[in-house]
């Protein structure tokens, strides 16, 4: 994992599939698609005990300034809402991945 700032908070596949046992572990799908079809690639396959979650809807806000729409990080509450809809609580660890090199999962 060379050339990530922070390589030891990345799960690889492996380390991944030696852990899916463990209750602690949450994993999030944050799949989207522009057109809605992202629970749709979930239902078509996902890891093992992972969770949905729709990024755009769950995790992130639009406000307008004299620039127009910005997308931003939603605010704690709403964020927090959407992790505990997909199982994470106290003490989880959580494993976030999509299918956009990250992108939504970051």
């Amino acid at each position: 994992m060379i050339g990530f700032p922070r390589p030891e908070l990345l799960a690889s596949t492996d380390w991944l599939g030696e852990h899916l046992d463990r209750p602690e572990i949450r994993i999030i799908d944050a799949r989207w698609r522009p057109d809605g079809s992202g629970p749709a690639a979930f239902a078509t396959g996902h890891v093992p005990g992972a969770a949905h979650l729709d990024w755009r809807a769950g995790l992130s806000e639009t406000s307008t300034d004299g620039e127009g729409p910005r997308l931003r990080l939603g605010t704690p509450t709403k964020v927090g809402k959407a992790l505990r809809g997909a199982g994470v609580g106290d003490g989880a660890t959580v494993v976030i991945y999509d299918d956009a090199l990250g992108l939504h999962a970051a």
